[in-house]
């Protein structure tokens, strides 16, 4: 499987002693790494649950910069440092995919390259911005399995109100804070259902459309559609609040 393969090309680095030259010379270039003797203290580090994400932001940015300039040795390190993650996400997919295994994997490891790619110095929430990447690929690769092969399904075409509904959508979750974090509070507060905040997360803020969702889940467009509604309607009215924005949320359209 891929990840084992990616886990042993690492050990590799590792064992043969490269990724150790390697690092004293980023270390010598990178003020963020100074406070790691090795590469080992730096994954530690990252896999310390006591240790904030804020404090290893600096030094993901140093490693991101060094991938982006092609560096194989610290594209092994940035895999190896969120392989946890990336196995969990595969897991929690696995179950409802049609896609073999290594499928996931790899559709899992190129969105998380492509973000760490992108990933710009200084970005707010880096992490979450490579997770997600991540996970929006690996959606979008169970989708693409779980469409039919031998007739189309025909795309709900999308009107003007639809689209002006969208915007308005996310102008009001971006004035109260980072979407994916306030979808998992509104569950987690019980305001929305699990199935409520995915069928938000991944219509919404992933590359699932709403027709493509409905059949993924085995329900109509329309019941899903007005499911959505009614959920965004519960949460547009917190986020109003939360914000502190004076009077009454516009009502949604959708």
């Amino acid at each position: 499987m891929l990840f084992e393969e990616l886990e042993r090309d690492f050990r590799s680095t590792v064992d043969a002693g490269t990724l150790g030259e390697a690092f004293v010379g980023w270390r010598s270039n990178h003020s963020a790494l100074h406070r790691y003797s090795d590469a080992q203290a730096l994954i530690a580090d990252f896999r310390d649950e006591t240790v904030s994400y804020e404090s290893t932001e600096d030094p993901l940015f140093a490693l991101c910069g060094l991938v982006q300039e092609d560096d194989d040795l610290a594209i092994s390190l940035v895999l190896e440092l969120y392989m946890p993650s990336l196995r969990k996400m595969v897991g929690e997919n696995r179950a409802r995919s049609p896609l073999a295994l290594e499928e996931l994997e790899s559709a899992a490891v190129e969105g998380f390259l492509t973000a760490v790619r992108n990933l710009s110095p200084g970005q707010h929430k880096p992490h979450r911005a490579l997770t997600r990447g991540a996970e929006r690929r690996v959606l979008a690769a169970v989708r693409a399995a779980r469409e039919p092969r031998t007739q189309p399904y025909a795309e709900v075409p999308e009107t003007a109100s639809a689209r002006g509904a969208e915007e308005e959508w996310f102008a009001h979750i971006e004035l109260a804070g980072d979407p994916k974090e306030l979808i998992d509070e509104a569950e987690r507060t019980g305001l929305i259902s699990n199935f409520d905040a995915r069928l938000i997360e991944v219509t919404q803020l992933g590359d699932v459309s709403l027709d493509g969702f409905a059949r993924w889940v085995g329900k109509s467009y329309g019941a899903v559609r007005q499911r959505r509604s009614r959920a965004e309607k519960k949460l547009v009215t917190w986020l109003w609040t939360k914000a502190r924005l004076p009077g009454k949320p516009p009502p949604r359209r959708m």
